[in-house]
């Protein structure tokens, strides 16, 4: 038996990304002026269809604070899990 926990669903870093751009009340496009990535590819990533790679994820850091890591972790735990589930985007 063991006791680590295995969520049913893990969401995509999108998700996150949604959450934080809310609460600081930034749009989309506030954010793809602080980054190099285009509007489109901002909802890509919000709909889990493009992933955060690890430029992204150093993009998002230095636009947000947030750390690299942070957003390298949380797309390598959604493709993990939909690896699991047979999943291919």
């Amino acid at each position: 038996m063991s006791n680590e926990y295995e969520p049913d669903v893990v969401s995509p870093p999108g998700d996150a990304l949604l959450d934080i751009l809310e609460e600081r009340e930034m749009k989309v496009q506030d954010l793809s002026k602080l980054t190099s990535m285009s509007e489109q590819m901002i909802h890509r990533i919000l709909s889990g269809l493009e992933p955060v790679t690890p430029a992204i994820a150093s993009e998002l850091e230095d636009a947000l604070g947030i750390p690299a890591p942070f957003w390298n972790r949380r797309e390598f735990m959604y493709q993990q899990w939909l690896k699991s589930k047979g999943i291919e985007l």
